[in-house]
């Protein structure tokens, strides 16, 4: 049995599947790129009660909201015209 590594072509499962798993990916290294944070600060600031600044939070929101709004856009490749 052949073992394939990363999302199957044609397979909506796995394409799916790939995206999702890679979302939370995304999200952290533009965060790290907007809030000028190294990969260790962003998940030091994850752990924080406080501590995030006005401008973080709204930069956090921000790319929150790019990164959604790109997987939805995916998400018409998917579907029927007519569902």
């Amino acid at each position: 049995m052949q073992r394939m590594i990363g999302p199957q072509r044609d397979n909506i499962l796995s394409e799916i599947y790939s995206k999702l798993i890679a979302l939370s990916h995304t999200f952290r290294e533009k965060v790290e790129e907007e809030c000028g944070w190294s990969t260790p600060t962003f998940y030091r600031k994850q752990r924080l009660i406080t501590g995030l600044s006005n401008a973080e939070k709204e930069k956090i929101a921000e790319v929150f909201d790019d990164v959604i709004d790109s997987i939805a856009e995916s998400r018409n490749k998917y579907r029927r015209p007519n569902w």
